[in-house]
């Protein structure tokens, strides 16, 4: 990544490796740039998710981006079930976050599972995670 990134002018990348207590200390005082989510939530809604990602009040927005539009936004699609009224709200979030670009999202990743002959219906989805109501053990 530290490669890649270099390839674009006036961008670096200093590699800075810390334990886990560490890292957490460090995003959550804020004293970073930078964080990484090491968790997916791969569901249909939204909420609560990216409530918790981009609200300016949210204990888990390690970016530190605050938008007084975007949280708007969220309070809207967080205080309704309409479709339509919550389509309407998070396509104002989307269209804010093109405008702002707070942070940058990269993944690259190789997913694999290794298992046995009698192991039945085990499915990788998304970026590696598993379908555990799928697995069997053939007898």
């Amino acid at each position: 990544m530290q490669q890649k990134l270099s390839a674009y002018r006036g961008v670096s990348m200093k590699i800075q490796e810390v334990d886990i207590p560490t890292y957490i200390r460090t995003v959550r005082k804020g004293n970073s740039t930078w964080a990484a989510a090491v968790g997916q939530q791969w569901i249909d809604d939204p909420e609560p998710g990216i409530y918790d990602m981009l609200s300016s009040s949210s204990y888990s927005n390690t970016s530190g981006y605050g938008n007084p539009e975007v949280d708007a936004a969220l309070n809207d699609a967080r205080r309704t079930t309409d479709p339509e009224a919550r389509r309407d709200a998070y396509t104002r979030v989307q269209v804010r976050l093109n405008q702002d670009v707070p942070f940058w999202v990269y993944q690259e990743a190789i997913a694999a599972a290794l298992y046995t002959s009698d192991v039945t219906g085990l499915q990788l989805f998304n970026d590696g995670l598993v379908h555990w109501d799928q697995i069997g053990v053939r007898k």
